[in-house]
C-alpha cells in the first residue's frame, strides 16, 4: 500500500467522510462550486476509493482539490452519509504535507 493511501486511511476527515459511495452524483448536483467550476466530488471520492496512487498523486497536485468551499452540502444530502468534503480535506491536508504534490506560486 501507498504512502499516500495509509496516510489518507488515518486521517479522521477521511474515516469519518467516506462509508461506502454508491456513486449517485447527489453531492455534486448540490455542489455550489460544480456551477462555477469543472469540479466534480463525485469524481474525487471515486478516484480515491480505486486507490490508485498515480491518480491520487494528480488529485494532489491539480487546482481540483481547493475548488471546495466546505459548505458541507454534500454531507446532507449524501444518502449514504459520505461526505466528500471531509475526504478533500484530507487531500488537502497531505498536498500540503507531500513534498512532491507542493506547487510554488508565482505572484506577478
Amino acid at each position: 500500500m501507498s504512502e499516500i493511501l495509509k496516510k489518507l486511511q488515518k486521517d479522521i476527515h477521511f474515516i469519518e467522510g467516506l462509508n461506502s459511495c454508491m456513486n449517485c452524483g447527489v453531492c455534486t448536483a448540490i455542489c455550489p462550486a460544480a456551477e462555477f467550476y469543472n469540479y466534480d466530488p463525485r469524481v474525487i471520492v471515486e478516484t480515491v476509493q480505486r486507490g490508485n496512487e498515480e491518480e491520487i498523486e494528480e488529485l494532489l497536485k491539480s487546482d481540483t482539490i481547493w475548488y471546495c468551499g466546505e459548505c458541507m452540502s454534500c454531507k446532507t444530502r449524501c444518502p449514504r452519509c459520505n461526505t466528500p468534503g471531509l475526504v478533500i480535506m484530507a487531500l488537502r491536508k497531505i498536498s500540503q504535507e507531500n513534498t512532491k504534490t507542493q506547487r510554488t506560486v508565482m505572484c506577478i
